[in-house]
């Protein structure tokens, strides 16, 4: 098996499935991987729990701009992350 382009699929909530995200590390012989939709969160929600943490009423530019992935750092651990451009 030959190496592939990393990628992440989307597909949208359906009446038969909930929505659906499959990863493929593009690894030869590598495995996908396929994750249904757990939960929504708000932004506005994310950047009030940021502002707690923060201790702060206004979020600095920095941290407005990177307000999920400190999000993610600080609820879950550190990620690694992928800009997404459709094809």
């Amino acid at each position: 098996m030959e190496k592939r382009e990393p990628r992440v699929y989307y597909l949208a909530e359906r009446e038969d499935r909930k929505a659906v995200l499959i990863f493929d590390g593009g690894y030869a012989g590598g495995d996908i991987h396929i994750y249904e939709h757990k939960e929504s969160r708000e932004t506005t929600e994310l950047e009030e729990e940021m502002k707690q943490y923060y201790q702060n009423e206004e979020l600095p530019k920095e941290v407005r701009e990177e307000l999920v992935a400190l999000w993610i750092e600080k609820n879950l651990g550190y990620a690694m992350s992928w800009k997404l451009v459709s094809s």
